[in-house]
């Protein structure tokens, strides 16, 4: 299946100069400009020294963390010279408080980076058209806009960050969370490094004031994920301590995703199986999810391969699957007596034909994108636990719920919902299967990842009484 997303290719151009995705090794998180509005408008700057214009007229008053400014009509302030952002990777943070609910028929500009003469520009901003807070990325007269419909709240502290990484294509994307959680997300292009910050306004020209308490702006290094977003936002009243708590936390999870990569590589083994109208995964997606493309084995010859020297079977996507009957029962006994297999769609289907999932399985033929919900499991580690998606759909089955502890993502269809994912013991093995296609995704592809390593064993194994191998 082709890579959904335009600059795919750039992805994994990026990953294959650099090593394997999952192996990028980034900088120590660190703020490149912080501005706590603390009585003063004056920044702090990681390296170099940033030109303060504007903000005369600006109010103190009580703010998230110590004081905020009291953006009016009219109030702007003015960073020139800011400190080097790698425009492939950074993360964006402010808390806004509005004075105007979400329903105003202006628009309301908080943060704008551009460069001096226009040229591109990153925009954070209150958009009257979708009632709700916008993150528009223009490079080369052309913008990429992302809207959290709905979801600006007057007089309340609104935590706004905007994300966005051309090294990872787990969080490839140009993001924007609102109060921790992800609100939109869009492919993007590469835009300069801005050198130029403007908050409070648009420009001086036109009337599109912030209208609005606005505190805490802090510019980071590196793209953060979903769930470290999650933690600024639980952190928000500390300040600036808060960057000792997130360097702290992505630090540990850096580790932890090396960790679990190198035991993949170096300690486990796994092997796709082909159908009958199946060539498999191309390699460009086992590049983007870290992975060495595995060996192949045809599915006519399952009963005669050496099953015990992989710790995981791969069944993709396509044509479908029609094993011999010893071929079969090598699989049942394979995973039965602790091998992993992971399946999607047509590998789903395989997996209640061959006993695999006993649970009902309904056609569901549309070709698309379907809504799904995730819940807390190995395989939606990462995500946030109210996280949904969008995922790519293409004739996978519906799925009875069943059991509901063995069902990590439920797709928003039926009544009582169908289980999009299942995730389940089998013997001493384990069984992954999806209906969707999660690997044609930028966005949840990380599933297929999670997938892999819990049925690889990486991930959700005892030892000692500590529930997780780290």
């Amino acid at each position: 299946m082709k890579l959904l997303g335009v600059s795919s290719s750039l992805a994994l151009t990026l990953c294959a100069a650099l090593g394997v995705c999952a192996q990028i090794e980034r900088p120590e998180v660190a703020a490149l400009l912080y501005v706590s509005f603390d009585d003063s408008i004056e920044p702090v700057v990681e390296g170099g020294e940033v030109t303060v214009t504007g903000g005369e007229g600006l109010k103190f008053v009580e703010g998230k963390a110590g004081k905020a400014a009291a953006f009016g009509e009219g109030d702007c302030v003015e960073y020139h010279g800011l400190p080097a952002l790698d425009p492939k990777s950074a993360t964006i943070e402010v808390w806004v408080k509005p004075s105007f609910d979400n329903k105003d028929l202006d628009d309301h500009y908080y943060l704008r980076f551009l460069r001096e003469d226009d040229s591109s520009a990153l925009d954070i901003n209150f958009a009257a058209t979708h009632c709700g807070p916008r993150a528009a990325m223009r490079v080369g007269g052309k913008t990429v806009n992302v809207h959290a419909d709905f979801r600006s709240y007057a007089d309340k502290w609104n935590h706004l960050v905007v994300t966005w990484d051309h090294y990872d294509p787990d969080m490839y994307s140009l993001r924007l969370y609102v109060n921790g959680r992800i609100g939109a997300y869009a492919d993007f292009r590469e835009m300069e490094a801005p050198e130029l910050l403007r908050v409070g306004c648009k420009s001086a020209e036109e009337a599109t004031d912030a209208k609005a308490l606005i505190d805490e702006i802090c510019v980071y290094n590196r793209c953060l994920t979903e769930l470290q977003v999650a933690a600024l936002y639980e952190n928000g009243g500390l300040g600036m301590a808060k960057l000792d708590v997130i360097r702290e936390r992505v630090a540990s999870d850096d580790a932890v995703r090396r960790q679990r990569m190198d035991t993949l590589r170096n300690q486990r083994k796994i092997a796709m199986v082909t159908g009958r109208t199946i060539a498999g995964w191309n390699d460009d997606i086992f590049e983007h999810l870290g992975i060495d493309p595995p060996p192949r084995i045809d599915e006519k010859e399952l009963e005669n391969a050496d099953l015990n020297q992989y710790d995981m079977l791969l069944f993709p996507g396509g044509g479908g699957f029609d094993l011999t009957e010893p071929g079969a029962e090598a699989l049942r006994q394979y995973v039965r007596k602790g091998g992993g297999y992971v399946g999607v769609c047509a590998g789903c289907y395989a997996a209640g034909k061959y006993g695999l999932i006993e649970r009902e399985y309904y056609p569901f033929r549309e070709r698309g994108r379907v809504e799904v919900s995730l819940r807390e499991h190995p395989v939606t580690e990462g995500f946030h636990p109210s996280r949904k998606l969008d995922l790519p759909h293409a004739n996978g089955p519906l799925i009875e719920a069943g059991d509901v502890s063995e069902v990590p993502v439920m797709y928003n269809v039926g009544k009582p919902p169908f289980a999009c994912v299942v995730a389940r013991q089998f013997g001493e093995g384990r069984v992954v299967v999806f209906s969707a296609h999660p690997e044609g995704d930028n966005e949840a592809r990380p599933l297929i990842r999670n997938a892999i390593l819990w049925a690889a064993k990486v991930t959700g194994i005892e030892r000692e009484g500590a529930q997780e191998e780290q």
